[in-house]
C-alpha cells in the first residue's frame, strides 16, 4: 500500500501539460453547458392532446410547457400515475 500511495503521489506532483489544461477546461466547458441547455426534450402527442405535451429535463430540474389552460408537468404526472395504477 505505501508503494501505491508514493507512486501516486509522485503522479500528482508532476506539472500540468498544455494538453491536461485543455482537456480540463474542456470537460468544465461540457458541465456549464448541462446546466443551461436541457438534457433530454420529450413531446407527447395524442388524439386528446392535439397541441401536444412538451417536457424538459435539466440536471436540476424537470420543466414543462405552459398554456393558460394547461400545465403539461401536471398533466403528464396524472398521465403516469394513472397508467401505473391501472395495473395494480
Amino acid at each position: 500500500m505505501q508503494g501505491f500511495l508514493k507512486k501516486a503521489n509522485s503522479f500528482f506532483d508532476l506539472p500540468l501539460t498544455a494538453t491536461s489544461r485543455v482537456l480540463i477546461i474542456a470537460g468544465v466547458l461540457t458541465l456549464v453547458i448541462t446546466f443551461v441547455f436541457p438534457l433530454w426534450y420529450m413531446a407527447f402527442y395524442s388524439n386528446q392532446y392535439t397541441d401536444g405535451l412538451v417536457l424538459n429535463i435539466y440536471t436540476y430540474k424537470l420543466e414543462g410547457g405552459m398554456s393558460p389552460n394547461r400545465d403539461d408537468l401536471r398533466e403528464i404526472n396524472s398521465l403516469n400515475h394513472y397508467i401505473a395504477c391501472g395495473r395494480c
